[in-house]
């Protein structure tokens, strides 16, 4: 009912639930609420919605199909959707500032991500579309600064990425066995370079015109570089 304003940790896990709808007033939801949900396939968020932010697992090995995060929403939790095997596309709400880690992985059917065209995304956590395997193609928004590691590891349908203008850190393997990467196009080519540690020490810089080739790009980080931290600046 609208006068919910918060569902709790665990609520509704592992319930026998086909749809639910969440009314405008709930403005959190707990870690695990709808966990193990198999059967739910559809989440209906009001026009109006005040939700704020989807904390960890909160739709984890659920049968989602697919899901539009209203754009009230800051943050999405550490593994929040992870392992929504009949997830096929996503739309990520423009207030979104942060892609936790492990957030998507395992969605192997996932073969869409949309970003509003006023997103204000900044980060994308570790192993956040790791095993996405049926992805086959990224753009990573202009307001990114980080890619975390391993984040599209094991994408093994990933073709075409492309790296938004203010991505400043890749991290290791972050396109690690993503055997059909093609292309990658880097808005921004310049001051790269690369390392083994992540305190950057001993880098060795990447040229801009190396970077400026969509199919030498793609080599560099699906295999000859994947496992070294990335820099930028």
């Amino acid at each position: 009912p609208n006068s919910v304003t918060s569902i709790g940790s665990n609520a509704f896990f592992s319930c026998a639930l086909r749809s639910i709808t969440i009314p405008d007033s709930v403005t959190s939801i707990g870690d695990w609420a709808f966990g193990f949900c198999s059967f739910l396939g559809s989440i209906t968020f009001g026009e109006n919605s005040k939700l704020e932010s989807i904390g960890k697992n909160v739709f984890c090995h659920s049968g989602l199909t697919s899901i539009t995060i209203p754009d009230s929403v800051t943050s999405i939790g550490n593994s929040a959707f992870a392992d929504c095997g009949w997830l096929t596309s996503v739309t990520i709400g423009n207030s979104v500032t942060s892609i936790g880690n492990y957030a998507f992985i395992r969605c192997n059917n996932l073969t869409s991500i949309i970003f509003g065209e006023n997103n204000k995304l900044e980060s994308i956590g570790k192993n956040a579309f790791t095993d996405c395997s049926s992805l086959m193609s990224i753009t990573i928004p202009d307001n990114v600064t980080s890619i975390g590691a391993g984040a599209f590891n094991y994408c093994s349908s990933l073709t075409n990425v492309t790296i938004g203008d203010s991505v400043t850190s890749i991290g290791n393997s972050a396109f690690a066995y993503c055997s059909s990467l093609t292309n990658v196009t880097f808005k921004n080519t310049m001051g790269w370079k690369i390392s083994t540690n992540s305190s950057m020490s001993n880098s060795t810089a990447i040229t801009s015109s190396a970077l400026s080739n969509a199919s030498t790009a793609a080599q560099y980080l699906k295999s000859a570089y994947c496992g070294y931290y990335w820099q930028r600046g």
